[in-house]
């Protein structure tokens, strides 16, 4: 009896190592059949691909080649030898037939990934070992093949060419959403930014909006996020991270895989310049792609404030927005001066309106004229006219018309500046007052009338006069303490 019990546990335990040998075989075959046979690649800057193994087939590609010097048929496959047909000599990933059925095998099993050579973003170079077999030029010569695939998110793979670029030597060239960066950019936001000068903006990724993106206008309406996808839609199923849509289309605005920093272009110390480029789609007009550049300025005074949409009519955007989080982080504000508090005329308001004084200057257009101004203290010099206005000016006015053309100082520090009552009510806000001379009137005046509103200081209109503009923004650093 306790044989028979010895033989039954041996036989039991037996039974089960068997048994999880079965299931782990089973799974070790799922698996396998799942990643296919191309390994992840990390290429050189770190960008990884991890969806390699989705390039390789169940069976082979095929490409006719029907061109008049040429009549051959490829088969190929990624990372794994093709079947039959063709019958090889060796395992091979690609093979090269005539019409009679006679193939050669180019290169053999066994590959080397390298980067893209337009990038490590790119996509991906795979070179496999040569065939030293069915050798070619009275078996002088190996010969070899390399796979270069680019990456396209907008398909599953598409064939492009196949060329002998020396003799025996074979280039493959396709194309693959499978072939792009798999990294995604980090949900927490955009990484830090450098400027050319140094300048340091670790505060970017608070940009990123994680609950809805930014948008404006209806029709067509613009999307996007900062270093992430925007939400899809009927229309935008393609993942970007910004786009163009109206009731019939959407337009992709550039990938995140092709996304740059670059200094804003009032100067490296201004705020940051985001822009996302579309490569896979062909050029819109003279040779340039879609692109959204986000344009964001630093201002203190706001987490986050909508500017505007401004285009160069060929499918290139950018979109203008203010934020506290575009502010350089490694280095303190540069000083500037401000309208500090004020007390209405019958004593009875009190205002701090050293806010109003914005980090960067306001600056609006009517007809031929632009004026530039801030709040009481002087432009900065990227601000002022760029014909010689002085640059302790407080507003300045670059004019087009052909009686007084160029830059004037409307209002300087030798003039001074006034803050007074709202000319609507003293519990209304204020108003700022300049005199200048330009080349129309010896004695210009400017208004800069602020009223008192719950949200950051935005622009009205304007207003002109002969000798005399008026210029109306709303602010709630307007409103009585």
């Amino acid at each position: 009896r306790r044989m028979t019990k010895l033989f039954v546990s041996v036989s039991f335990i037996m039974t089960m190592v068997v048994t999880m040998a079965m299931v782990m075989m089973m799974m070790l075959m799922v698996v396998t059949s799942v990643r296919g046979s191309c390994d992840p690649y990390v290429a050189t800057d770190g960008t990884k691909y991890d969806d390699l193994y989705a390039l390789t087939g169940k069976g082979n590609y095929q490409y006719k080649d029907n061109s008049p010097s040429s009549s051959y048929t490829y088969y190929y496959n990624y990372c794994e030898e093709v079947v039959a047909p063709p019958a090889l000599s060796i395992p091979s990933a690609a093979a090269q037939c005539v019409d009679n059925g006679y193939c050669v095998a180019l290169g053999s099993i066994g590959y080397i990934y390298s980067d893209h050579p337009k990038g490590p973003k790119e996509g991906v170079t795979i070179t496999y070992h040569p065939n030293n077999v069915d050798r070619c030029r009275a078996g002088t010569l190996s010969r070899t093949i390399k796979q270069i695939v680019n990456c396209n998110p907008q398909v599953q793979h598409r064939f492009i060419s196949v060329l002998e670029d020396d003799i025996c030597s074979y280039i493959f060239t396709s194309e693959s959403s499978y072939a792009c960066p798999s990294t995604p950019a980090p949900i927490e936001g955009c990484p830090s930014f450098r400027s050319t000068d140094g300048s340091q903006y670790a505060n970017l990724y608070a940009l990123t909006s994680l609950s809805s993106d930014y948008t404006t206008g209806t029709n067509p309406k613009f999307s996007w996020n900062f270093c992430r996808d925007v939400a899809p839609s009927p229309l935008c199923v393609l993942p970007a991270p910004a786009t163009q849509t109206s009731s019939s289309y959407c337009y992709q605005l550039g990938y995140l895989s092709h996304t740059s920093f670059s200094n804003h272009p009032l100067g490296p110390r201004f705020g940051v310049n985001i822009t996302y480029e579309d490569v896979f789609s062909p050029p819109v007009c003279s040779g340039a792609n879609r692109s959204a550049s986000l344009v964001v300025t630093c201002d203190p005074s706001t987490d986050y404030t909508f500017t505007s949409v401004t285009s160069n009519n060929c499918f290139q955007y950018n979109i203008l927005m203010r934020s506290k989080h575009a502010c350089v982080t490694n280095a303190p504000y540069p000083p500037r001066h401000s309208c500090g508090k004020y007390t209405s005329t019958n004593g009875q308001y009190s205002y701090d309106l050293t806010n109003l004084t914005s980090y960067m200057d306001y600056t609006q257009s009517l007809g031929n004229n632009r004026y530039t101004w801030n709040f009481c203290s002087p432009l900065t010099a990227t601000s002022n006219c760029t014909s010689g206005a002085p640059g302790s000016s407080y507003m300045t006015r670059d004019s087009s018309n052909s009686w007084n053309a160029g830059c004037a100082a409307i209002g300087t520090e030798v003039n001074g500046y006034t803050v007074n009552d709202h000319p609507s009510g003293q519990a209304m806000g204020v108003y700022i007052q300049y005199r200048g001379s330009t080349s129309d009137c010896t004695s210009f005046l400017a208004i800069v009338v602020a009223t008192c509103d719950a949200q950051d200081t935005r622009f009205v209109r304007i207003i002109e006069y002969s000798c005399r503009v008026d210029i109306y923004v709303t602010s709630k650093f307007a409103c009585p303490l």
